[in-house]
């Protein structure tokens, strides 16, 4: 029994091993077999697998010309806005518009009250009238007053001739009583004959003495003549001034009387009366508003980065600028103001209007809170059809590129070397993908304007580029919109459409 319990086992595994190694054999003689057929078989029974290459769509760049525009929100203003006061208080006695009336430059306007100022006017009439009749009192005085000074001195001549008769007088009575003297001592002339003598010489003595007094009389005679003169002429000046005064006076309340009458400083058409009949106004107080709307006025507020470029005069230094730092760009100032459409009843709205404009001033100082230039557009109202706060558009084009270069944004790769793109390289009937280096100048929607290793003419790769690397060979499907290749049973198994398909990306990343 213990003999036939030990058999078992090792009969077990003596039929597992040989299991093992059979199938090992079989193994080995099948895969043997395999090798001997394939090695049999003949190389042209092979069939080569075809390479797969990357679909993709190009586009040919074209240079074209391009132009650097600012579009930004504005509000239409009127060229020029006034709002009518009055430089004296008054009450208002007639409007002389309507309301919304056009008006022509110096038209009447509004009308004061004029009565206290005519009262005045009359009675500063009246003193110069009184005025004027002292002026000529005055003036007669003055006469007089000369004529007593012209008499005076004519007087004063006489007694000098006088004077000087009576000094001849004087010295012939002192030559006759020294030769009677001297006759008298000699015994010749008598006692009385001296006495005569001496008495002619007193009286010669005493008609100089008479004359000169008669003179000192006359001087002080002149004197009063010439204060009297010179009273009368003061009074005369006065009486002038007086006249003067009150011509100033007329023309001050003249003055004010037409500053009643409220005109308008230019053409343009008046908007509403800010006040009524009978109101008492101040000076300075609004009256009312005129609006110029022949020309309009649009005002953005632009970045400072944009400013040097908007210069409204020829500076070499900015075109030195533009040649070294942004080649194939020139200066090239235009504006317009576009005016939107009517709204749709379905949504949106209608075609706008674009008005030319001119750049009629640039800020030379920043904003100092949102650090941007304001510029100001000019531009003619059609008709005077729009009016003052309406919002529009502005678009200011500031440089202009003859041969610009635009691309799609999403021809434009991004990698470590920085932005670039794919051209399709045709060589040999084959074309492979080559990298441009680029720089991208300004986005504008869906497409950008770009310099650098990009040359007119090329075709540019702008779909399938996912998984491309520089020198791949590719194959162009769509071709500027338009389908020139389809491969394998799926393209002809699908039906044809108006639009070209897209090409298939083969899963693989980009560098």
């Amino acid at each position: 029994a213990r003999a036939g319990v030990s058999s078992r086992p090792s009969r077990r595994r003596f039929l597992l091993r040989l299991a093992t190694w059979g199938t090992t054999l079989l193994m080995v003689v099948g895969i043997g077999c395999l090798t001997a057929v394939l090695a049999a078989r003949k190389k042209h029974d092979l069939a080569v697998p075809p390479r797969k290459l990357a679909q993709v769509a190009t586009i040919k760049v074209v240079p074209c010309r391009h132009c650097e525009t600012l579009e930004l929100p504005t509000r239409l203003e009127a060229d020029r806005v006034a709002v009518l006061g009055s430089e004296v208080a008054g009450k208002v006695e007639e409007w002389l518009v309507n309301e919304g009336e056009a008006v022509k430059a110096g038209q009447r306007m509004l009308r004061l009250n004029t009565d206290d100022i005519e009262a005045s006017l009359r009675g500063g009439e009246a003193k110069l009238a009184a005025a004027e009749k002292n002026v000529a009192v005055s003036e007669a005085a003055v006469n007089a007053a000369q004529v007593g000074l012209t008499q005076a001195q004519r007087d004063a001549a006489s007694l000098d001739l006088a004077l000087q008769s009576a000094e001849a007088k004087l010295k012939l009575a002192r030559r006759e009583h020294a030769r009677t003297e001297k006759l008298s001592k000699d015994g010749i002339a008598t006692e009385a004959d001296l006495d005569t003598a001496a008495n002619a010489l007193t009286q010669a003595e005493l008609g100089v003495a008479t004359a000169k007094d008669a003179i000192a009389r006359s001087e002080v005679t002149i004197q009063a003549a010439r204060a009297r003169l010179r009273q009368t002429e003061a009074t005369l000046g006065l009486s002038r001034a007086r006249v003067e005064e009150s011509k100033r006076d007329i023309e001050s309340l003249r003055v004010t009387l037409g500053k009643m009458i409220i005109t308008a400083p230019f053409a343009g058409r008046f908007e509403e009366h800010l006040v009524e009949i009978g109101d008492v106004v101040a000076p300075g107080q609004p009256l009312g508003r005129l609006y110029d709307m022949a020309h309009l006025r649009a005002a953005v507020d632009i970045p400072d980065c944009y400013a040097p470029f908007l210069d409204l005069h020829d500076d070499e230094r900015l075109q030195s600028y533009l040649k070294v730092a942004m080649p194939g760009a020139v200066q090239d100032l235009s504006a317009a103001v576009l005016i939107p459409g009517l709204p749709k009843l379905t949504g949106g709205n209608r075609p706008g209007v674009e008005l030319p404009a001119e750049i009629y001033r640039v800020a030379q100082a920043a904003d100092p809170l949102s650090n941007t230039f304001r510029v100001e557009l000019r531009l003619q109202n059609p008709g005077n059809a729009l009016k003052q706060g309406i919002v529009g558009t502005a678009r200011i084009t500031f440089l202009r590129y003859d041969a610009a270069l635009i691309i799609p944004v999403k021809a434009i790769q991004v990698s470590e070397d920085g932005p670039r793109v794919l051209i399709a390289d045709k060589v040999g009937g084959r074309v492979f993908a080559r990298v441009r280096r680029v720089e991208p100048i300004r986005i504008n929607g869906d497409r950008v304007l770009i310099r650098g290793e990009v040359q007119g003419g090329e075709d540019l790769i702008v779909s399938g580029t996912k998984g491309l690397v520089d020198g791949m060979e590719v194959r162009v499907v769509v071709a500027d919109g338009t389908v020139v290749a389809r491969t394998g049973d799926r393209d002809r198994a699908r039906p044809r459409s108006s639009s070209p398909p897209e090409p298939e990306d083969d899963g693989r990343d980009s560098e």
